[in-house]
């Protein structure tokens, strides 16, 4: 039995990604796909901590060619799941998805321009595509499953906060079928996000003034969460492992699955002072 308990492990499936945000800090083309071989060691430690949910993030997941595969293995085991994706590419799996998961959070930065502004595309897409492709495809996963949950996932920065009120006008007038909305401040942590921290970091009087501006209907009928960077434990709110096996919490390495035991790495975590954090994140961004 394991001396700690973990509702959640987020796996970086991929660093793969058909985006080119430069606040990202989970794209990176040098990390491959998660292999089967890592994956199912993966499940046999969440399952050895207790865990009951899987979160598949990366990168964008989708681009894993281990996708459904891995969809089927976790549910067989009795996992939750949740994808955290740009949307673009859920119209590919969407029975699969749609039948399997409990939460899909989409990552949309504002309307048609600002959107695209914080997220270039790699791939020819046009601008209005990356706006209304992910929009068409969360309500076409409502139609086939009324209760599958949509989060949808804002960043905030000094390239887009003046847009985003307009964007929230937008979701209200158009009913967009989002169960969440949480709007994470910009903050540095990893990768591109602290080489291009001048350009997008967001003052806190900014970030503040943006939320003042949101429909009052808006945050009567929809949960909005708004994530500073000054909130304590904000950059360790996940445990990670990398699609090598690695575990993470914000930049501390607690050993790598396939080269230490499992023992070794519940042992070396049982102390780390950032794990109240990951479970009040996961508990107030999942809440049922």
């Amino acid at each position: 039995m394991s001396t700690i308990e973990i509702s959640t492990v987020d796996l970086y499936f991929t660093g793969f990604c058909n985006y080119k945000c430069e606040y990202c800090y989970g794209e990176n083309d040098i990390n491959p796909h998660m292999t089967k071989e890592t994956y199912l060691q993966c499940l046999d430690f969440a399952q050895q901590i207790n865990a009951t949910t899987i979160e598949f993030c990366g990168g964008e997941p989708l681009l894993n060619p281990l996708f459904e595969e891995a969809v089927r293995l976790a549910k067989a085991r009795g996992f939750q799941l949740i994808l955290r994706t740009n949307g673009i590419y859920l119209g590919k799996h969407l029975d699969l998805i749609a039948e399997n998961f409990e939460w899909i959070g989409i990552s949309l930065d504002g309307l048609v321009e600002a959107n695209a502004r914080m997220r270039p595309a790699k791939n020819k897409i046009s601008k209005e595509d990356q706006f209304h492709l992910p929009i068409a495809n969360m309500k076409a996963l409502k139609e086939k499953n009324p209760n599958i949950k949509i989060l949808l996932a804002t960043v905030a920065s000094a390239v887009n906060y003046s847009d985003i009120p307009a964007f929230a006008q937008y979701v209200e007038e158009h009913q967009l079928p989002i169960n969440k909305w949480k709007i994470y401040q910009f903050i540095k942590d990893k990768f591109r996000s602290e080489i291009y921290e001048d350009k997008y970091a967001l003052p806190m009087v900014l970030f503040e003034e943006m939320k003042n501006q949101f429909p009052s209907t808006l945050l009567k009928k929809t949960e909005v969460q708004f994530q500073s960077s000054n909130v304590e434990g904000v950059s360790g709110n996940c445990l990670i492992v990398f699609h090598n096996g690695q575990i993470q919490i914000m930049k501390k390495i607690y050993g790598q699955i396939g080269v230490n035991t499992n023992e070794e790495i519940i042992d070396n975590l049982k102390n780390s002072p950032v794990l109240t954090y990951i479970q009040k994140n996961k508990n107030v961004t999942y809440q049922k």
